[in-house]
């Protein structure tokens, strides 16, 4: 079964990475530097896992997961975030909207594993 996955960040070397370290996987990923346009998919394509980064213009990574848990409700969220982000941290935990939270920089293991 091939799962859907988005990746939103804002960096698109770190989208090209994202791809690179799950290619071969039974995935097809959609990445996105725009949030703003990871919301539209959302609204228009089906999702199994979205993960985003958490520091971006216009619409921050829990913006996006809300996004997901609204649109998406049996997608699994993931946070990517800077591994001292407390901020991040704390509005996760207070939003509840992120399953899981990867943090930057994120390793082969660490997307793997989630």
């Amino acid at each position: 079964m091939v799962r859907h996955v988005l990746y939103v960040d804002d960096e698109p070397a770190l989208c090209k990475a994202f791809e690179r370290a799950l290619r071969g996987i039974d995935l097809k990923i959609v990445t996105t530097t725009n949030a703003k346009e990871a919301v539209a998919l959302l609204q228009t394509d089906s999702f199994d896992v979205v993960a985003s980064d958490y520091r971006m213009p216009e619409i921050d990574g829990l913006g996006v997961l809300k996004a997901a848990r609204d649109h998406a409700p049996g997608a699994s969220r993931i946070l990517v975030s800077g591994g001292t982000d407390a901020d991040a941290d704390e509005a996760a935990a207070i939003e509840a909207v992120v399953d899981e939270m990867v943090p930057k920089p994120w390793s082969l293991d660490d997307l793997r594993r989630v």
